[in-house]
C-alpha cells in the first residue's frame, strides 16, 4: 500500500472500499509492525493526554521549567472570555488547544 499523494490515497480507499482512517491505520501497522489495536490504543491515550493538557493549560498560568514558554493557553482563554477575538471561535480554540498541548507539564 504505497501512495504519495491524496489522489493516490483516494484511489486506494475507493479500490479497497475503506475509509482514509482505515487505510492509514493499516499502513501504520504495516510500517511499524504493531497491530492496529496497539496503534489505536496509543492514539486513544494520546488523545486523553491532549485533552488533559487543554483542561490544565487553560487554568495554569505558570511558565515551563525553562522559563521560555508557558501560560499562553491561559492567556488565550482569558482573551476569548472577553469575546473580542478577530477570528471565529474555531480558529481561536485551535490556537488555545495548540498552546495547551505544547505546554504539557509532568503530572503534579
Amino acid at each position: 500500500m504505497n501512495f504519495t499523494s491524496m489522489v493516490e490515497l483516494q484511489e486506494v480507499c475507493e479500490s479497497s472500499n475503506r475509509s482514509i482512517a482505515e487505510v492509514m491505520l493499516a499502513r501504520d501497522s504495516s510500517k511499524s509492525g504493531q497491530s492496529e489495536q496497539e496503534i489505536s490504543e496509543k492514539m486513544k491515550l494520546r488523545l486523553v493526554r491532549m485533552k488533559e493538557a487543554i483542561d490544565q493549560g487553560v487554568i495554569d498560568q505558570s511558565l515551563a521549567p525553562s522559563g521560555i514558554s508557558g501560560g499562553d493557553a491561559y492567556k488565550m482563554e482569558r482573551y476569548l472570555e472577553k469575546g473580542e477575538q478577530l477570528t471565529g471561535n474555531i480558529v481561536a480554540d485551535a490556537m488555545k488547544f495548540a498552546f495547551a498541548t505544547s505546554e504539557i507539564r509532568e503530572q503534579r
